[in-house]
């Protein structure tokens, strides 16, 4: 997978609109839903408690957060949303994953990570870096769907088709853990 197909995939990824199933959280949803084969629902507009969606069928074990940003998510976004899923108290988090399509400093990780250890719910972030290897672009690709969840679910703005053969062959020896 070259760096020109991992750039043309981040901006497919980014013509989606932000919000709704046809947008970048349903894309994430139904991502989540095919790595975790749990069915994932989105969160309706409004008070959303820390999450744009969460698996449907286990009471929110799985919540997700998703960001459709060019520049990086800012340290009180992401603290702010896991102090919202530990406070929920009809929630059984479980599992917090941020999913965003800019980068996320090392540092913000790190303080998210122990932030949540802090309050019971574990802490995953999907980010796109600047350098190295998107673990949400290998997501895309491991999940070498993407042309099918795509068009599944009527995501009109991400053409994958379109994409080179490299990247539609591209499979990650192992997923990000």
């Amino acid at each position: 997978m070259t760096t020109q197909t991992i750039d043309d995939l981040r901006a497919a990824v980014r013509k989606l609109k932000p919000t709704g199933p046809d947008g970048f959280e349903g894309l994430v949803a139904a991502v989540l839903t095919d790595l975790t084969k749990r069915t994932f629902a989105l969160a309706s507009s409004g008070s959303q408690h820390g999450k744009d969606g969460q698996s449907a069928l286990d009471d929110g074990a799985i919540a997700f957060e998703g960001k459709l940003y060019e520049d990086s998510v800012a340290k009180d976004q992401i603290l702010s949303k896991i102090t919202e899923i530990a406070a929920d108290e009809e929630g059984q988090t479980e599992l917090w994953i941020l999913a965003s399509t800019g980068p996320v400093s090392t540092q913000h990780i790190n303080t998210a990570k122990k932030a949540g250890r802090k309050l019971a719910v574990a802490v995953r972030v999907l980010a796109w870096p600047e350098t190295g290897l998107s673990e949400f672009a290998a997501l895309l690709a491991r999940v070498a769907f993407a042309g099918e969840i795509l068009s599944r679910k009527s995501f009109d703005a991400v053409k994958l088709s379109a994409m080179p053969d490299n990247f539609r062959a591209f499979q990650p020896s192992r997923l990000p853990r």
